[in-house]
Order: structure tokens, then C-alpha cells, then sequence
């Protein structure tokens, strides 16, 4: 970096760590606020923070170092939409896209001094397109294949370090599912993932296996529950679990929509339900906007 003149060595270097300091500082610590969009921003951040890990924040970071908070909420819908996608398919190369979008950053801030045009153009630029496909690495995102991994995909069944791929999605739903000035919590200790319909049947259940086996992994018959109240619900029957989840009530949007509105939990619930969150991401993915998230909170 100081062979190409990226870098100054000594006061320049250090005065470019400590704005970048500041830059996660202020993302980290929900300092960055916006009365049009409440809490969404800190919200979303939160999410990835807590399931995806940190490869978002360095262009995050860069877009505040060349635009300021200009839209930065958008940026940061599309390139959560970026990341997940290819985290969640495990295809593309992610790394390459964001070397691309740090690139283009840079060409396009230096373009004028007008913050806010240059800030629409950045997004509205064809590497935050899913589609967009570089000629040295394979960048481009199947969004039709994605889609269609969310709503097929046994999420239910994974486990390990793949279990955040499951809660980020039952996170995203809570998201999707609550007033802008509400606030989104998750303990990943106190916190776990709840089959409404169980496992494993029990011998009364007149479920058919094949039924069963279809949907008991899928995203209609999962939701987030505290770890104490996963245990004693366990494999009880929904009304049941309904009785004893009414007890503690959680600020966890999509599973207090599911047993305030459901009173039995047959298949066609499930299904029901699982088209409701379905429809609930298939839409903010294709709409890739803060416009799409405010037209979702407001049904």
C-alpha cells in the first residue's frame, strides 16, 4: 500500500485507522440513527453481527468512509441480501464481490463532490445486481435458485455452526414482522429452535409420515423460543405448547404471531404459515430496497 501511494507511512496511516475506527464505532454501537427508518438499521446489524459474523463490515465501514450515512440503510439491505445469499447457498465468491464493491466505492466517491448523487449512483451500480457476473471470478447470485433453496431447504435439521443459517432466517422473519421502532434481541445461549410440530410423532398423531417428513424441517414449522421454555415444550402437542408458551410471553414477533393465531397445528397451517414467512423474504429479497421493507410493515 505505500509502494502504490495507497498509504502515507506514519500520521496518514494513523489517521486513517482512527476514521475507520470511528467509522465501526458508530456502526457498532448504534450510534448511527435515522428517525425515517427507527430502529431497522440496528436491527438488521444486530442480526448479521450475531449470526453471520463480520465479512459485511468492512465495505459497510468503506461506504461511510466515501458517502457518510447518506442512504446507508439501503447499502446495507443489499448487501445483507448479498452475503446471505451467498452464505446461505454456498456458492459464488463473496470475497471477490466485496473486493468489487470497495473498488467501485472508491471510483465513484472520487467522481465529484456531490455526496448524495454519488451515493444513488454507488447504489444503484451493477454490482449490488445479484446477476452481476465478473469476468475473473464467479460473482453472480442465482436469485431464483436462492429463493427456491429458502423455501424447500430442511433448515430445521441443521445443527452445529449451520444452526445460524437457521436462526438468521427466523430472525429476518422477526425482522420482517415488527414495527420499525421495535428492537430485535437474541441470546444464542438462552435461545433455540422450536419444531412446532414435533420430531418425532407421537402415537396418537394422525399426521401422515409422509406429511411429516415434508414439512417438519421447512420454515412454517419453526420458530425461535427461549432454551428453558424449548425443553418443557419438547414433543407436546401444539395446544399444549400453546397453554405453556402463553405463560412467558417473548418479544419474538413471528412465534407470537404462529400461537396467537393458530389454535391447532395441522398441516395445512404449516403450509399455510410457511408461505406467509416464504412470501415474507421472497419479497425483500426481490425487492432489495428499504422502499420493499416499509411496504412489508405496513400490511
Amino acid at each position: 500500500m505505500y509502494r502504490r501511494n495507497i498509504l502515507t507511512r506514519g500520521e496518514g496511516t494513523f489517521e486513517l485507522i482512527g476514521c475507520y475506527s470511528k467509522h465501526l464505532q458508530d456502526i457498532t454501537s448504534n450510534d448511527i440513527c435515522f428517525s425515517e427508518v427507527g430502529n431497522f438499521f440496528v436491527n438488521l446489524n444486530y442480526i448479521l453481527t450475531k449470526t453471520y459474523g463480520n465479512n459485511y463490515v468492512a465495505p459497510l465501514m468503506h461506504y461511510k468512509q466515501c458517502f457518510r450515512e447518506f442512504r446507508i440503510y439501503d447499502f446495507l439491505i443489499k448487501l445483507d441480501n448479498l452475503c446471505s445469499a451467498y452464505w446461505l447457498t454456498g456458492k459464488g465468491n463473496l470475497q471477490s464481490r466485496i473486493f468489487i464493491l470497495l473498488r467501485k466505492m472508491e471510483e465513484i466517491s472520487k467522481q465529484g463532490d456531490n455526496i448524495k448523487e454519488l451515493a444513488s449512483q454507488f447504489l444503484d451500480s451493477p454490482v449490488l445486481k445479484y446477476e452481476y457476473q465478473d469476468e475473473k471470478a464467479s460473482t453472480a447470485v442465482d436469485i431464483e435458485s436462492f429463493l427456491d433453496l429458502i423455501d424447500n431447504e430442511k433448515w430445521g435439521e441443521y445443527a452445529g455452526q449451520r444452526i445460524n443459517k437457521t436462526r438468521y432466517l427466523l430472525l429476518k422473519i422477526d425482522l420482517l414482522s415488527i414495527s420499525l421502532n421495535s428492537k430485535i434481541y437474541f441470546d444464542g445461549s438462552t435461545s433455540s429452535v422450536e419444531h412446532l410440530m414435533p420430531r418425532k410423532l407421537g402415537k396418537t398423531a394422525i399426521v401422515p409420515d409422509l406429511d411429516h417428513k415434508k414439512w417438519v424441517h421447512r420454515l412454517g414449522n419453526i420458530v425461535l423460543v427461549d432454551r428453558k421454555k424449548n425443553s418443557s415444550l419438547s414433543n407436546k402437542e401444539f395446544p399444549d405448547k400453546k397453554k405453556k408458551y402463553k405463560g412467558s410471553i417473548e418479544n419474538r414477533a413471528n412465534t407470537n404471531y404462529i400461537f396467537m393465531t393458530y389454535n391447532e397445528w395441522t398441516i395445512e397451517a404449516i403450509r399455510e404459515n410457511h408461505y406467509r414467512v416464504f412470501d415474507l423474504l421472497k419479497t425483500y429479497y426481490l425487492g432489495n430496497s428499504f422502499e420493499t421493507v416499509k411496504s412489508l410493515l405496513h400490511k
